[in-house]
């Protein structure tokens, strides 16, 4: 159900304080190289982080977790696997028995039908809401006010910023893909 802008009912407390992610998936989040998140990351299916990419958070997977050559992130817990490959870094990791793990996804995301797509060299301002796809191309910069965001899959090029205020949050049904060199920013 939605209540005006703020649709943070449609998410359990249990899943929305897990981990404090600013981006969930309930499918599978792949950062590309050179890729930079300001904050924590939590997927229902497998996180890949590319070579180089820094995550200042914690990251959480219901599944595996590959960190790629020299990658830096937080700590990491998984379901599964873990895969860490050269010069890549983590705090700590832990694996958590399927017992522990969290039921990911345990409510529906409700995405909705309208598709946000940036193109090449724009500049785009989003309030929270329901979306369909999320679709960022090369060289853009895109704005998210404060509120929660649902989408059906996210996907950037690369080069793209994305800037966070405060209180925002992704919540995204389907996958998550982020291109080489962006940057995942949260402001204030």
């Amino acid at each position: 159900s939605v209540i005006g802008n703020d649709m943070s009912n449609n998410v359990p407390d249990e899943i929305r304080n897990l981990t404090e992610a600013r981006i969930f998936t309930s499918g599978q989040m792949d950062l590309a190289d050179n890729v930079v998140v300001n904050g924590k990351l939590l997927a229902g299916g497998n996180i890949n982080v590319g070579v180089s990419a820094s995550v200042s958070g914690d990251v959480f997977s219901k599944g595996n977790v590959t960190l790629r050559n020299r990658c830096n992130v937080g700590k990491v817990y998984y379901g599964n696997r873990l895969e860490v490959q050269d010069g890549a870094h983590y705090i700590a990791s832990t694996q958590l028995p399927s017992t522990v793990v969290p039921p990911i996804p345990s409510f529906e995301i409700v995405a909705g039908s309208t598709n946000i797509i940036v193109e090449p060299q724009q500049v785009r301002s989003l309030l929270g809401g329901q979306y369909g796809d999320f679709i960022a191309r090369a060289n853009t910069v895109v704005n998210f006010a404060a509120g929660d965001y649902y989408f059906r899959d996210f996907y950037t090029d690369s080069n793209a910023r994305l800037n966070f205020a405060p209180g925002s949050r992704v919540w995204i049904k389907g996958n998550l893909r982020i291109g080489n060199d962006n940057r995942l920013l949260q402001s204030g």
